[in-house]
C-alpha cells in the first residue's frame, strides 16, 4: 500500500520549502473554462522544448493508476507568454514558469481564483533553467495535488447546479449521507446499509456503490480485506447482464491503494479494474474506504465506469469529484 501525505501537510511543506501562498484575490464572477484535466502552461518556447518543459510534461502526463490502458493524469497545453491573453487567463488550471537572471533564489507561489472561478494558478520563478527544474521537483507532489483539487472543484460547482435534489434527500434520509450527485443517476437499490446508483446512456455507464463495514482497528484497512469486502458486496448486489453473472475485482491487474486523508479523515484510496464473472464486461473502478470513527465503521464509496473501446479518465474523474462532495 502506497502512502500519500495529507493535503494539509503538503501545503505546510510547500511553505517550509520557501514557497509562498499569495493572498486570495477578490472573488471573480467569471466562470473558469477549459477541458477536464487540461492544464495551461505559460512558458517560453525554448524552455518548453528544452529540459524544463520535458520535466513538466513528464510529471503532468504520468499515467493514472488503475486504468485499462495508459491515460495521462493531465493534458498540458503550452502557451507562450505573449499569447497568454484573457481567453487563456480564464482557464481553471494555469502554470506560469518564468526565468529572471536577477533572481537569487527560486520561488513557487499559488493563488486561487485570480482571473476566474474556480481556478488554480501556480507561478514558478527562477534565475536559471536548472533552478526552475529543481523548484518544480521539490514541489511536484504538492502541485499535482492542488491541480487535482482544482479540477474537482470545477466539476463540483457544475454538479451543484444540476444536482438531483430528490436523490440527495432520499440518500440522507435512508443512509444518513450527504452527497451531491448530478441528474441522470437512478437508484437500483438503496437500504440503510447499501446503495447502488446507476447512470446508463447509449454510450457509457457510470455506477456508484456505497456500503458500510464495522470498524475495530487499522487492520480493517488492509488492501486485500478491502478488496474482499468489495467483491462480497458486488457478488451479492451487482449482477451482470447474463443470469448468474456478477461484478468482481479483476485478478489480471492488481489494484493499487494509497493511504490518504479524505476531507481530514483517514482513508484508503484504491484503484483497479473490474470485470464480470460469467460475462465479458469490464473497466476501471475507484474506491474510497473512509474512517467514520464516531460510528465505528468504514464508509466505502465505490465508482465504476463502463465505456468499451474509449478513454475513461474523464468519467472516472467525475465520480471522484462526486465522492468529494460527501459531508458527514
Amino acid at each position: 500500500m502506497k502512502t500519500l501525505a495529507p493535503l494539509s501537510f503538503l501545503l505546510l511543506l510547500l511553505l517550509l520549502l520557501q514557497s509562498c501562498e499569495e493572498e486570495r484575490s477578490e472573488m471573480s464572477s467569471i466562470r473558469s473554462s477549459g477541458a477536464t484535466a487540461e492544464v495551461i502552461v505559460v512558458m517560453e518556447d525554448g524552455l518548453w522544448q528544452g529540459r524544463p518543459g520535458e520535466i513538466l510534461r513528464t510529471s503532468l502526463t504520468q499515467e493514472m493508476p488503475g486504468m485499462p490502458w495508459g491515460e495521462a493524469r493531465f493534458r498540458p497545453v503550452q502557451i507562450g507568454p505573449k499569447n497568454f491573453d484573457k481567453n487563456y487567463q480564464r482557464h481553471h488550471n494555469i502554470i506560469i514558469a518564468q526565468l529572471n537572471e536577477r533572481l537569487d533564489s527560486s520561488s513557487v507561489e499559488t493563488m486561487l481564483d485570480r482571473w476566474a472561478k474556480p481556478q488554480r494558478l501556480i507561478h514558478l520563478r527562477a534565475g536559471t533553467a536548472e533552478e526552475l527544474i529543481q523548484a518544480w521537483k521539490k514541489r511536484e507532489e504538492n502541485i499535482i495535488e492542488l491541480l487535482r483539487e482544482s479540477g474537482r472543484a470545477r466539476m463540483q460547482r457544475l454538479f451543484a447546479e444540476m444536482q438531483d435534489v430528490n436523490l440527495k434527500k432520499r440518500m440522507m434520509e435512508t443512509m444518513g449521507l450527504n452527497l451531491t450527485l448530478p441528474g441522470g443517476f437512478s437508484v437500483a437499490r438503496m437500504t440503510p446499509e447499501f446503495a447502488w446508483l446507476r447512470k446508463e446512456t447509449k454510450d457509457f455507464s457510470q455506477g456508484i456503490i456505497i456500503y458500510f463495514t464495522p470498524y475495530e482497528d487499522t487492520t480493517y484497512f488492509n488492501t486485500q480485506l478491502l478488496i474482499n469486502r468489495r467483491n462480497q458486496m458486488c457478488m451479492l448486489y451487482i449482477p451482470g447482464e447474463k443470469e448468474g453473472s456478477y461484478m468482481t475485482t479483476a485478478n489480471s491487474f492488481p489494484p493499487e491503494s494509497f493511504r490518504i486523508y479524505f476531507k481530514d479523515r483517514f482513508a484508503v484510496e484504491t484503484r483497479g479494474l473490474w470485470d464480470v464473472v460469467g460475462d465479458f464486461m469490464g473497466g476501471p473502478f475507484l474506491n474510497y474506504a473512509i474512517l467514520d470513527e464516531e460510528n465505528n465503521r468504514i464508509i466505502s464509496l465505490d465508482g465504476y465506469v463502463y465505456y468499451p473501446n474509449n478513454d475513461k479518465r474523464d468519467l472516472l474523474l467525475q465520480l471522484e469529484a462526486m465522492f468529494y462532495t460527501l459531508e458527514f
